[in-house]
């Protein structure tokens, strides 16, 4: 639903595809496992991604990410589907030693990234 990626703002019309393509790509994972997917973060305003200390140039500030994790499944094999079965290229590891640390950020972005935050 579109109302899972509006944390504060309303998210402008440009943005809606990039949103129905992280949606879409999201469902395919929920379809196979059959379980929730908890969207934590979608789109973010500049200001409301200045205020949580979000980077500059968020993939998030357009529409194209999503901080998630899915109910009743491990971070490792949640992000396993995640790789093997969409269409996405950006990852960030949720470490979960940090607070927050449960989630995977999953992106559209063009270039293949993994990183651990």
């Amino acid at each position: 639903k579109l109302s899972e990626f509006q944390l504060n703002d309303p998210i402008p019309e440009k943005y809606i595809g990039n949103i129905k393509e992280v949606a879409t790509e999201l469902q395919k994972v929920r379809d196979i496992l059959g379980k929730p997917i908890i969207i934590t973060s979608g789109y973010r305003s500049p200001a409301y991604n200045k205020k949580i200390g979000g980077a500059a140039y968020s993939q998030h500030l357009t529409g194209k990410a999503a901080d998630c994790h899915c109910s009743g499944v491990h971070l490792f094999e949640f992000l396993t589907y995640l790789v093997r079965y969409t269409n996405f290229n950006g990852f960030g590891i949720g470490n979960p030693a940090k607070r927050g640390g449960n989630l995977i950020h999953c992106d559209t972005r063009d270039k293949f990234t993994v990183w651990v935050y």
